[in-house]
């Protein structure tokens, strides 16, 4: 896709770190941006961010868990409540494991592929028939 212009991106983890930045571009090429992001507190402080440069309008936040299909379906149509149709999906959310492989547990390799597989499936998987369809 090369104009962005008035359509609809959807990011996951899109609230902080390398997905802000995604986000911000996307803006900056004229899309609309839904930021699906897990945690309250980045959310807050980019919409705080996007509220400051007058933003606001062209951008939808939702706390979203992309290991959860749930969370993710109910997102999708959040979104096409929102802004329509999606155009562009950034399957952005991912984790490290922190500390020292020695401290490293089942879970915690559990919830990184969770997060870092699973939610790039979860986000296909939601998104990309009715993205195919259109």
């Amino acid at each position: 896709m090369h104009d962005f212009n008035q359509k609809t991106a959807f990011v996951t983890g899109g609230a902080s770190g390398i997905g802000l930045g995604i986000s911000n571009a996307l803006l900056a090429a004229g899309a609309r941006v839904v930021i699906a992001d897990f945690r309250a507190d980045h959310i807050e402080q980019a919409l705080t961010q996007f509220d400051e440069r007058g933003l606001r309008d062209r951008v939808h936040t939702i706390r979203c868990d992309v290991t959860d299909r749930d969370s993710m379906a109910a997102a999708a149509a959040e979104t096409a409540r929102t802004f329509g149709n999606v155009h562009a999906l950034v399957n952005n959310a991912g984790i490290g494991i922190q500390g020292p492989f020695s401290g490293t547990t089942y879970a915690d390799w559990d919830f990184g592929l969770g997060v870092n597989l699973g939610g790039v499936i979860n986000g296909l998987q939601t998104f990309l028939p009715g993205m195919r369809a259109r």
